[in-house]
């Protein structure tokens, strides 16, 4: 990451909320066994990523679309653009996040990787981290909980409505404001 960020760390403030992307895969009904989604699984660190925190994208600065992009325009280990209509966002309010209990810090940690950045790591000034210990099955727990119990949580979006915007945006990176300063 590059040291010359235009960006500083803010304080996220209780009235905001927070944007978690979880990847909706399909289940083969007949074979899977029902369970509520997303599950607790779903907020797991990865270990072999060595994660100690979660991401989150602060809505101050990325909207759902603006979410959505984010992924569409990142490539993946794969080589290749991250499928962003294998997503869906759930919105949290900071308030329930601090009111975890085994809740540490939240932390603005804006992503900058140059002006322009290099295609298929756009810069992300709205990434924050959560930190809560080990996220053990309670934490988790609540967090899914969140997502099944609280209407509008799940937000609603068409990905295809931006589809071939994105597929401009992809045409024309780095020369975009994703990959420089985020200046819409």
């Amino acid at each position: 990451m590059n040291n010359d960020s235009p960006w500083n760390s803010e304080q996220i403030p209780q009235e905001s909320n927070l944007l978690r992307q979880i990847p909706a895969f399909k289940r083969d009904t007949e074979t899977a066994r029902p369970h509520k989604f997303p599950g607790p699984d779903h907020f797991a660190l990865r270990e072999d990523l060595e994660e100690d925190s979660l991401s989150f994208n602060w809505e101050t600065y990325a909207s759902i679309e603006k979410s959505y992009t984010l992924i569409a325009l990142t490539i993946g280990s794969n080589g290749k653009h991250i499928d962003y209509t294998g997503y869906v966002f759930y919105r949290y309010p900071v308030e329930f996040i601090i009111g975890l209990p085994k809740f540490e810090k939240l932390i603005h940690d804006p992503k900058f990787y140059g002006n322009p950045s290099k295609v298929g790591q756009p810069n992300n000034k709205s990434h924050a981290l959560l930190y809560c210990g080990n996220f053990d099955v309670s934490t988790r727990a609540l967090l899914s909980l969140y997502c099944q119990e609280e209407t509008g949580s799940l937000l609603a979006f068409k990905v295809k409505t931006i589809r071939d915007d994105i597929e401009d945006l992809k045409t024309r990176a780095p020369d975009i404001p994703y990959h420089k300063d985020w200046v819409f």
